[in-house]
């Protein structure tokens, strides 16, 4: 999304990443967003995170999804604008 969307490198993302990371990705994803790809290395390769997993949806799957935080909580919300 953040290529596609907004021009910007999707991979430099992973250099930002400063929490534990689990992305699945789903067969309509480039081969840098799967397993062993390009964003997996970087994010093993980034310090400040301290562990990653990456894994490939069944072929069946053909739709993306991310986990979000509640930020109708304060505390939530709070961590997740300053902590990122």
């Amino acid at each position: 999304m953040e290529k596609t969307t907004f021009g910007k490198d999707d991979l430099a993302l992973c250099t930002t990443c400063k929490r534990p990371q689990l992305l699945h990705a789903t067969k309509q994803e480039s081969d840098n967003w799967k397993p062993n790809g390009a964003a997996h290395k970087a994010m093993e390769a980034n310090e400040n995170v301290p562990e990653v997993q990456f894994s490939l949806a069944p072929e069946s799957q053909s739709h993306g999804f991310m986990t979000r935080a509640d930020v109708a909580h304060n505390e939530v919300a709070r961590a997740a604008v300053q902590e990122g």
